[in-house]
């Protein structure tokens, strides 16, 4: 269902406009001067909040690109000289008061609509065909939107390289349709046990590059011992009986002073490589040493 946040400073108005909407879409109601960072597909706001929330609502607007979220402005007539050029580069549309209701459904629902068929085009442009998870370069794209949002606020940012173990084997031992089942089912696996906040990408044929924001080596440690564990345990059914499609696991962090984002993919690639190497179905995670890099893990099985 569509959602639709509500930021109005008359609150009576906000009411009506809720009873008006509730029966087709969720509609949440919002403070003036709380951040609108969170998910919805529709804003709408009157002239006061607006003004209050010009920057907020511009922020939020350029976030969500290339994607469009639609702001609806509810305006009184007699404020038409409100209406500038400025004005059409925040919101979208423009309804007067008094609302009448089926012209409010048919502003709602186009943009809406449009909201829709923009969200679909970046999927297209974003998505990996065969797992539905980011491609890598949205990968990246996300990625190093969360890395500044780390720098900024000296934050953890951990990175994970996981590889589905001897995929080369389940190619010439059953079919790629397999193959691109048992890459369906570890994304699949890999999404049930992330967090929203969290960027999944597919990274290459048979790798997927993990971001966990807001998260230091002891934390992506478990997460990573989680992700092998329950990998470990999913069927996926062929003709010829089931397999477990098992997974190997690099770990990389950084706190504070931020390396660029390839850099912190490539030593998580690093570190996978080590996880290879010691057994594979298993993790390991840079450890700095005085002579190097070391690559730390429980043991393989």
């Amino acid at each position: 269902m569509d959602r639709i946040v509500v930021l109005m400073q008359e609150k009576k108005s906000a009411g009506l406009m809720r009873d008006r909407l509730t029966s087709n879409y969720q509609v949440l109601e919002t403070e003036i001067d709380q951040s609108l960072d969170f998910s919805f597909d529709l804003g709408i706001v009157d002239e006061s909040a607006l003004k209050q929330s010009w920057v907020e609502v511009q922020s939020r607007k350029e976030a969500a690109k290339p994607a469009f979220l639609p702001f609806l402005l509810v305006a009184a007539r007699r404020n038409a000289a409100f209406v500038t050029r400025h004005l059409w580069q925040t919101v979208d549309e423009i309804i007067w008061i008094p609302i009448n209701h089926l012209e409010l459904q048919t502003r709602v629902e186009n943009l809406l609509r449009t909201r829709r068929l923009s969200l679909e085009a970046q999927r297209l442009t974003t998505a990996d065909l065969i797992t539905g998870v980011h491609n890598r370069r949205h990968f990246f794209t996300l990625g190093n939107r969360e890395l500044n949002r780390a720098r900024r606020f000296n934050r953890s940012l951990s990175v994970i390289m996981a590889e589905v173990d001897h995929f080369q084997g389940i190619c010439d031992n059953y079919d790629y349709e397999v193959a691109n089942q048992a890459l369906r089912l570890t994304a699949k696996r890999f999404l049930k046990d992330l967090r929203i906040i969290d960027v999944l990408g597919r990274y290459a044929e048979e790798k997927f590059v993990i971001l966990l924001a807001d998260t230091d080596m002891n934390g992506a440690e478990k997460v990573a011992a989680r992700l092998v564990r329950q990998n470990g345990e999913a069927k996926l059914n062929t003709e010829r009986g089931s397999i477990s499609p098992t997974i190997s696991l690099g770990i990389s962090s950084a706190t504070g002073e931020m390396p660029t984002l390839e850099s912190l993919v490539e030593r998580a690639d690093n570190a996978l490589c080590a996880a290879k190497q010691a057994g594979r179905r298993c993790y390991r995670m840079e450890r700095l040493q005085p002579g190097g890099i070391d690559y730390v893990g429980p043991g393989c099985t």
